[in-house]
């Protein structure tokens, strides 16, 4: 049975990171949605959105691998998007982090200007009831106020747990 994840979040709680983990350690495919411009996958993508059907991308992805992960810090106005995912299969999980520690990790990363972390999380903000809607129980706090951090091996069995019994629910709480 193919098992395909879209992970979201908050900016800096983990989500490629985990994604690359998922590619590395666990076999599947990777798709970062916010860098595969360019490629084959991406004109599916931009199809399957504008067909409003995204089974075409999902059936793509499973020629690939019939595991795959999307790892996604999408602008939430693409929460019907994701919906659509939900809605043909997919499995949401949503990365929360201490908004503190994520901005002192994002100000790291030296790439991207400290305003797209700022209005990321005022959308976030927001939209927090629509968010918890679409995403619940999938949601885990990966990182915490005291710096810690869920392991990729934890975030793995939490997700395992839903994937693999879909009919099993439940919430995690850190």
């Amino acid at each position: 049975m193919a098992k395909i994840l879209l992970v979201a979040g908050t900016p800096a709680s983990g989500k490629t990171s985990f994604g690359d983990y998922l590619r590395d350690k666990k076999d599947f495919l990777h798709v970062d949605i916010e860098s595969f411009e360019g490629s084959y996958l991406h004109s599916v993508w931009v199809a399957a959105l504008k067909l409003k059907d995204m089974s075409l991308f999902l059936n793509t992805l499973k020629e690939r691998n019939p595991n795959a992960v999307l790892s996604w810090g999408f602008h939430l106005n693409d929460l019907q998007v994701a919906a659509d995912l939900k809605r043909a299969g997919v499995k949401l999980w949503w990365f929360e982090a201490d908004e503190t520690r994520a901005r002192q990790r994002f100000i790291a990363r030296n790439g991207v200007s400290i305003d797209v972390f700022e209005a990321q999380m005022k959308r976030i903000k927001n939209s927090r009831a629509k968010i918890e809607e679409l995403f619940q129980p999938n949601m885990l706090t990966t990182l915490r106020p005291d710096n810690t951090c869920m392991t990729f091996h934890e975030i793995f069995d939490a997700v395992r747990g839903i994937v693999n019994t879909p009919e099993k629910r439940f919430s995690f709480h850190f």
